[in-house]
């Protein structure tokens, strides 16, 4: 007949092989939590590790190599070597001989005989010196009675009125041969649009046959555009057709012009 086992028994074994197993397992962890601890890269996790260390090549070092300065040394100085004079050979000249010249005659010569030479002697030519006086030319005599007196035309500023440089024109008057004024002539202008008989004494302002013409009101540049005749009063010229120059100038548009009795 089987012995039976207390109840308890079984129960007690079971406790015991687990035991034995939780204490194995614990053992391990402290083994795996061990070799963590002394090497962190065994660590499955990777986040886990720690950061690996890169290992850095120590960098050459930098060896300073001294340059040569260069010094302002003068070499040292070279003693020129001093020539001597050698003798040198000087040649005496000997006794050069004389020689005496030997006088040779010459052959007589013919002189030539002088002949004699005329001579012609200038003869004085008479010349003729006027005496007396040199004559003075004349000026050549006009076929017209009166003509310009000497210094016309002339040029100033305005005299005739207050206008000033807003005026241009000519005037003048007329002398006979005894310096007196000519009235009942007239002095004939045209030119730029001109077309006018000054009668003299009309301006006595200017003197007793004194004339005036009024050619614009600003002076102008011309040099055959205005023309003056001096007539009588049939109309009949007394003088020639002369050009009167004109300017561009507030100091000379006043043109002034006399006519004087040549003969």
């Amino acid at each position: 007949m089987r012995k039976r086992s207390a109840p308890g028994s079984g129960c007690a074994t079971i406790f015991t092989a687990l035991a034995a197993v939780f204490g194995l397992l614990s053992l391990c962890v402290l083994l795996a939590v061990a070799a963590l601890f002394i090497n962190p890269q065994l660590n499955p996790v990777e986040a886990l590790r720690p950061p690996t260390e890169i290992a850095f090549e120590p960098l050459p070092t930098l060896i300073v190599i001294p340059t040569e300065t260069p010094s302002n040394t003068p070499p040292p100085a070279t003693s020129t070597p001093t020539i001597e004079p050698s003798a040198t050979f000087t040649r005496t000249p000997r006794g050069t001989p004389t020689v005496t010249p030997t006088r040779t005659p010459l052959p007589p010569t013919k002189s030539p005989t002088p002949s004699a030479t005329f001579t012609a002697t200038p003869s004085r030519t008479p010349s003729f010196t006027p005496t007396g006086p040199t004559p003075t030319p004349s000026n050549t005599r006009s076929a017209f009675t009166f003509t310009l007196d000497r210094g016309s035309p002339s040029y100033v500023s305005n005299i005739a009125n207050s206008n000033g440089c807003a005026w241009f024109g000519m005037s003048g008057q007329v002398i006979d041969l005894q310096k007196r004024g000519v009235v009942g002539f007239f002095v004939h202008v045209e030119g730029g649009g001109v077309n006018v008989d000054a009668p003299t004494g009309s301006q006595p302002k200017y003197g007793s046959s004194g004339w005036e013409v009024t050619l614009g009101s600003a002076p102008v540049d011309s040099t055959t555009t205005y023309k003056v005749q001096l007539r009588n009063g049939a109309g009949q010229p007394q003088s020639d057709t002369i050009n009167i120059p004109t300017f561009n100038d507030c100091t000379r548009n006043h043109i002034l012009i006399t006519f004087v009795q040549n003969h």
